[in-house]
């Protein structure tokens, strides 16, 4: 969140649920992004597999909508290209379907040239290859709004970045998700980095901050 804890609460990530850790740093540093208090920094610092820095939201509760904001900042990286990716946040359900559990998953890489920062969004999709549907859209330098709407009922994900406008996303994937029960828990950080991605951003920090998650209204900003 954008308010800064301190003492035993910044040791346990502050309001999150949980923290991981594995062969990464997590640490919470001011300013924040956006002129906030503070920000969450998390670094991948081992080069090895199952590698990650998260924190971890357990109160959802099997929510058949969920919409999500964050700030990102990944300038610390200065390029990437198409094999070197990390996952920044996942929606997920406790209950997998076609051996999918992840409703959203949001990724960061690179273009094939290695010019372009993107952020890859998968869903949930039955029936679809590998049962999900998948997009992505460009990031800009500096610091980045994201916003997602992911809901059960229209079977759709809606994502925004650096975007105010409710009515017009950046993205809007028709997805067959009637068989996932719903969202019961997110994770905001790296993890699932790629052996390309370990050996250009070893101990390269990307800042989040502003976390805000709720079942209806449009958060914007």
């Amino acid at each position: 969140m954008a308010a800064c804890p301190a003492g035993p609460d910044q040791a346990n990530g502050g309001a999150w649920s949980t923290k991981s850790a594995l062969g990464g740093s997590l640490t919470i540093t001011s300013p924040g992004l956006d002129g906030s208090e503070c920000k969450l920094d998390a670094a991948i610092t081992l080069n090895g597999p199952g590698v990650n820095a998260f924190v971890r939201d357990n109160s959802p509760a099997t929510e058949t909508r969920y919409r999500a904001q964050f700030l990102v900042n990944t300038d610390s990286i200065s390029s990437l290209n198409s094999i070197q990716s990390v996952k920044l946040f996942a929606a997920t359900s406790d209950t997998a379907v076609n051996g999918v559990s992840e409703l959203v998953r949001l990724n960061l890489f690179g273009n094939l040239a290695g010019t372009q920062k993107l952020l890859g969004i998968v869903t949930a999709c039955d029936g679809q290859p590998s049962n999900i549907c998948s997009d992505s859209v460009p990031l800009a330098a500096g610091t980045n709004t994201v916003e997602i709407d992911w809901n059960k009922t229209t079977g759709s994900l809606k994502v925004w970045i650096n975007n105010n406008v409710e009515a017009s996303p950046n993205k809007t994937i028709a997805a067959n998700n009637g068989a996932w029960s719903g969202v019961d828990y997110a994770v905001l950080g790296l993890s699932t980095a790629s052996a390309g991605y370990r050996g250009v951003a070893l101990n390269k920090a990307i800042s989040f901050d502003k976390f805000d998650s709720r079942r209806q209204t449009f958060i914007g900003f």
